[in-house]
């Protein structure tokens, strides 16, 4: 059964239980998102969130947009992280939602430091599960690995973005994947 935008979580919760694929809020938030695909794969036929998809060069980029009970006149945060020289999809989203600041962060320097600002703030920085220093495959010419200075995405947040809410997250950074995975099993929302 799916639900429409003004149902309280709780609802939500308790809707859950009456379905084998339930999500607990005690359950490790990993499980928690597991479900997440059922969900959106159940629901989006009947059209209840208007998702948008945004075009980048090789990629489509996915985005909640505002509804009727949500003014998309109030300031919102999107962060990109790992931007990969294209920002196509995020001058979209930009046009789509004035109102947005969009933050971005990628190890390259090259390009990507030219073409964010047009969307944003960009740092040259790679953003990963711990703070230091370490090897890295990232897209210059060519994929290849390299030393890169890391802060942790908690940190980024904290001490760049610098805001309360944070709308969307875009993440799209190859050395992440699994190190994210960690990171939110070790600190749970």
């Amino acid at each position: 059964m799916c639900y429409s935008l003004n149902d309280s979580f709780g609802t939500l919760h308790a809707a859950s239980h009456r379905h084998s694929a339930s999500i607990s809020i005690q359950q490790h938030s990993l499980q928690q998102w597991s479900y997440f695909p059922y969900y959106v794969n159940k629901c989006a036929p009947q059209n209840r969130l208007p998702v948008q998809g945004f075009s980048n060069t090789d990629e489509l980029k996915y985005h909640v947009m505002p509804t009727k009970y949500m003014s998309n006149t109030r300031d919102c945060t999107i962060v990109s992280l790992g931007i990969g020289k294209d920002v196509e999809a995020e001058k979209s989203m930009q046009s789509a939602m004035p109102n947005c600041q969009f933050w971005g962060a990628d190890p390259v320097n090259e390009t990507n430091a030219d073409i964010f600002p047009e969307v944003g703030k960009f740092y040259n920085i790679a953003v990963g599960a711990e703070n230091g220093t370490f090897r890295s495959y990232v897209l210059e010419d060519i994929y290849r690995y390299q030393e890169v200075k890391y802060v942790d995405i908690a940190t980024f947040l904290r001490n760049y973005v610098k805001r309360s809410v944070i709308d969307q997250i875009m993440i799209d950074i190859e050395h992440l994947s699994n190190s994210r995975q960690q990171h939110a099993s070790d600190h749970p929302i």
